[in-house]
C-alpha cells in the first residue's frame, strides 16, 4: 500500500516542476462566468443615458422640427433682454435739481439699475441717486439690495445730501432729518474718547445706531459690545448690554474710530485696555499698522 502511495506522491511532484501540460485544452468561459466577468456599473448609469436620449430627441432638430428648442432659447432671449433694458429717465423736475434739493425732501422715483450694495433710482434729477443698502429698512438687515428692490419698482425716496459740483445724489428710503449745524462735526471726535449718557435711535440684528450728539447717529456692531468679567472661576462671561429697543440707554461708552471722510463714527463698550485688544475674546482690535510701526521702532539685530 506504501508503493502506489509513493508513486502518486512523485508524480504530483514531477508534475509541479514540469509546469501545466503544452497539449492541454483550453478551457471555454460558460455563458455564466461571461456576465459575472463584465463590469458591474450602478442602475443610474442606464436611467441617465435614457433621460439624455429622450433630451436630445426632444431639441434635436433632425428627429423633429425642433418647435420646443426653439421655444426654450426665445425665452432665454427675452429674460436677457430684460435684464439689459432699464427704466426711462424720470423728467427733469426743477424742485429735483441737485441745486434745488435739499436734505429731509421726499420724491417718488424709479428703480433703474440694481447692484448688492445698493440701488440707484431716477427722480427726476440730473444723475440718478443711489440708495444703500443700510438705507432701506430700520428694523431687518437688508445685506443685498436685489432682496428688497427690482428694476422699474416705483418707491418713495428722501434727499440725503445733494452736490452740485461733484454731481452726487444721495437718497434713503427712510426719513432723513435735516443736518444740525448746532451738533459735533465727527472731525471733533478723537480715538478713545469717553462719552457718557447716549441713547440708541435705531437697533437691527446686527448693530445699534446711538446718538451721541453729533451730526450723524454713530455705529455699535454686537462685536463691540465685550463682555463683562467672570463673577467666579468657570462662569460663563455675559455681554455688558443687550441691545433691546431705540430710546435705550448707555451710560458710557468710547469712540473706536472715526472716519471724516465717509462721516462716520464707531463706540465700542470695552475701556481702552489691553482686554480690548484680546483676539481670544472679542477678535481684533488693532489696526495691521500699528505691527508695522512696533515692528519698524523694535530693535535690530547687528553683528
Amino acid at each position: 500500500m506504501a508503493r502506489p502511495l509513493t508513486a502518486m506522491l512523485a508524480l504530483t511532484r514531477a508534475a509541479a516542476f514540469l509546469g501545466p501540460s503544452p497539449h492541454k485544452k483550453p478551457t471555454v468561459a460558460t455563458p455564466m462566468l461571461a456576465e459575472r466577468e463584465e463590469k458591474w456599473e450602478p442602475p443610474e448609469f442606464e436611467e441617465n443615458r435614457i433621460k439624455a436620449r429622450k433630451r436630445q430627441e426632444r431639441f434635436s432638430p433632425l428627429d423633429k422640427a425642433g418647435a420646443a428648442r426653439r421655444l426654450m432659447l426665445d425665452a432665454q432671449r427675452q429674460m436677457k433682454e430684460r435684464q439689459r433694458q432699464r427704466p426711462a429717465y424720470l423728467p427733469l423736475k426743477p424742485e429735483a435739481s441737485l441745486e434745488n434739493a435739499t436734505a429731509g425732501q421726499w420724491f417718488s422715483g424709479v428703480v433703474r439699475n440694481l447692484k448688492p450694495h445698493g440701488a440707484w433710482v431716477s427722480i427726476g434729477a440730473e444723475v440718478d441717486g443711489f440708495v444703500h443698502c443700510r438705507d432701506m429698512s430700520d428694523t431687518d438687515f437688508v445685506s443685498d439690495s436685489r432682496e428688497v428692490l427690482r428694476l422699474g419698482d416705483e418707491i418713495d425716496v428722501c434727499v440725503k445730501g445733494a452736490d452740485a459740483a461733484k454731481r452726487v445724489l444721495s437718497l434713503s428710503m427712510l426719513q432723513v432729518e435735516p443736518v444740525d449745524e448746532s451738533r459735533r462735526a465727527v472731525s471733533s471726535y478723537s480715538v478713545d474718547e469717553r462719552l457718557e449718557d447716549v441713547a440708541v435711535t435705531r437697533v437691527t440684528p446686527h448693530a445699534a445706531f446711538v446718538d451721541v450728539g453729533a451730526r450723524v447717529p454713530a455705529y455699535l456692531h454686537v462685536a463691540d459690545i465685550g463682555l463683562l468679567p467672570r463673577r467666579k472661576v468657570g462662569a460663563a462671561r455675559v455681554p455688558r448690554l443687550k441691545l433691546e429697543a431705540p430710546g435705550q440707554a448707555i451710560a458710557e461708552c468710547w469712540v473706536k474710530a472715526v472716519d471724516v471722510g465717509r462721516d462716520r463714527l464707531r463706540l465700542t463698550l470695552v475701556p481702552p485696555g489691553p482686554e480690548r485688544d484680546d483676539p481670544t475674546l472679542y477678535g481684533r482690535r488693532t489696526s495691521p499698522l500699528d505691527e508695522e510701526e512696533d515692528d519698524e521702532m523694535a530693535p535690530r539685530w547687528t553683528d
